[in-house]
């Protein structure tokens, strides 16, 4: 929060990859203080949010396109993001975790395999 107030920064979404119920989350309180939208997918596991993403389906910010990918793992209602620059349709970044339970692994890294990913 101080960053983006620090740069006059409005948060618009908090994206939720999965839960964990052994931390506390943040993403209520961020979007009470800040009136951000939570994204998370349809999965019955991720309980709330304002946008809820099958895999495939995408949301917007500014010149960037989100599209979710559901890529069960560490828990089963894991979502990665692949993100797409407006100019450049069909090159993206996808957002994931290299951790998972092994029957889903596999499914999961090739999901995310074919995106470029500079981390």
């Amino acid at each position: 929060m101080k960053i983006a107030c620090d740069h006059k920064l409005t948060l618009r979404f908090v994206v939720e990859t999965h839960r964990q119920e052994d931390f506390v989350l943040g993403s209520q309180e961020l979007a009470r203080i800040t009136g951000a939208k939570i994204v998370n997918g349809r999965h019955e596991l991720f309980g709330h949010g304002d946008i809820r993403l099958h895999d495939g389906e995408d949301f917007s910010l500014g010149d960037l396109r989100f599209q979710a990918l559901h890529t069960p793992g560490h828990t089963p209602e894991s979502m990665c993001y692949a993100v797409y620059l407006r100019d450049v349709p069909d090159f993206a970044w996808a957002v994931r975790r290299h951790d998972g339970l092994e029957k889903n692994r596999t499914r999961s890294t090739y999901r995310t395999a074919k995106f470029h990913n500079d981390s």
